[in-house]
């Protein structure tokens, strides 16, 4: 019984088969030829244009550029006369710098931020993160569970480097007479 059914099967493959084939080809009457369906395009005409050839430069005497003034220097700004270069002086790149920003074991950049103070109530907080605010300082508000009690923490940052935190401190020291305490940033402290 089972061979009967593999002719049949057998049978039935060989006929789609041919019917797909003769669905995805055609032949061409005309020419015998066995061709696709889908033709390709005819070629296109492009016109084959000549490039123009291009101007040979005008070479200008050195006497076309000099000033009206013989002392160049004179026309510059105060500042600009002061930092003017002379022809033979080799401006030297930039130094990089030397510093690499360092990660942390799980591949976070490390940064440090401010504690600027801790409250007891979440509005202490906000006004003193206000205050930061509108001194264009990073501030936000972070709760803290410690040891039972939420504490609310108005820090300032992140920064990349301990320079730039330090910097951050100095202005909020001088501006609110607050000494901030600098921590290493860790994910999460964001709020």
């Amino acid at each position: 019984m089972s061979s009967k059914y593999r002719a049949v099967g057998a049978i039935v493959i060989i006929v789609s088969v041919m019917v797909a084939w003769g669905v995805l080809m055609r032949f061409d009457d005309n020419n015998s030829q066995l061709t696709l369906i889908g033709q390709v395009p005819p070629e296109p005409n492009i016109e084959a244009f000549a490039m123009p050839t291009p101007a040979e430069p005008v070479v200008l005497p050195d006497t076309a550029f000099e000033p009206e003034s013989h002392d160049a220097k004179a026309m510059l700004p105060e500042p600009a006369r002061a930092s003017a270069r002379q022809p033979s002086e080799v401006v030297k790149p930039a130094p990089k710098p030397s510093r690499l920003i360092q990660k942390t074991p799980s591949g976070h950049a490390k940064a440090w931020v401010l504690q600027v103070a801790s409250f007891k109530t979440r509005s202490n907080a906000q006004k003193l993160q206000q205050l930061l605010l509108a001194d264009d300082l990073p501030a936000y508000v972070k709760a803290f569970n410690i040891n039972g009690d939420t504490i609310h923490r108005v820090l300032v940052g992140p920064k990349l480097s301990k320079d730039h935190a330090n910097t951050l401190s100095k202005k909020i020291a001088s501006k609110h007479k607050l000494r901030s305490l600098m921590i290493e940033y860790k994910p999460g402290f964001a709020e």
